[in-house]
């Protein structure tokens, strides 16, 4: 007889869960180097915006990647008249960095809330894990295939702007599930949201590799 995990990692509520291992896992620490805090310059000074993350795309070169950051529609789109947008990134060393971008250099989506800007390679000298594009984006096949839907447990990855660290942004993880799909268009009127993670990677668990389970990321939120 299978019996029910209790799961109180959500709000501190309990989650009745049958499943095959009565094991509750912790989000892989890699899953927190890829994202960054993103900001806009003004000519007064800067505003917090949200969240970016970074995704690779192998060149068919052994060890060669290009690799793009990755973050909301809405982050960008009303930025014509601000310097720059500023991604604050964690460095190796321990400190954090500012690298200026060109707003017009963002790459905006016609429909969807995504922009993605071009970088080519990462300096090594920042503390970042690019994810395989090809690999772990959830495309509509994926969704099918894995039957991914309303109910699914999910969690992001993101910075709180409130506490974004004195010397190096310090990520955080929330858990949830997915509350619905887009089957017909809706209109939201109100809601609430978890300040500035927005535009940060939303990932579903898949399967158990080596000692975790691997993620597949749904898209930037």
């Amino acid at each position: 007889m299978r019996l029910p995990l209790i799961d109180y990692r959500i709000g501190g509520n309990p989650r009745f869960r049958y499943c095959e291992e009565a094991e509750l896992m912790r989000v892989p620490d890699e899953l927190r180097e890829c994202v960054c805090f993103i900001r806009a310059q003004w000519p007064s000074g800067t505003s917090s915006l949200g969240t970016a993350f970074f995704v690779g795309v192998p060149l068919g070169v052994e060890g060669r990647w290009f690799h793009y950051a990755v973050t909301a529609r809405h982050c960008i789109v009303d930025l014509k008249a601000a310097e720059a947008a500023v991604l604050e990134i964690n460095q190796r060393c321990g400190a954090r960095v500012a690298v200026s971008t060109r707003v017009s250099d963002w790459l905006l989506h016609e429909t969807a809330d995504v922009a993605v800007l071009p970088l080519g390679e990462i300096d090594p000298a920042f503390e970042v894990t690019a994810w395989d594009a090809d690999k772990s984006v959830a495309n509509d096949d994926i969704v099918r295939e894995k039957n991914i839907g309303a109910g699914d447990d999910v969690f992001i990855t993101g910075l709180l702007v409130y506490h974004p660290g004195v010397t190096r942004n310090l990520p955080i993880v929330r858990l949830g599930s997915i509350a619905a799909m887009p089957e017909d268009p809706v209109e939201l009127t109100t809601g609430t949201d978890i300040v500035h993670v927005g535009g940060g990677p939303l990932y579903r668990r898949a399967q158990r590799v080596s000692g975790f389970r691997s993620s597949i990321n749904l898209a930037g939120h």
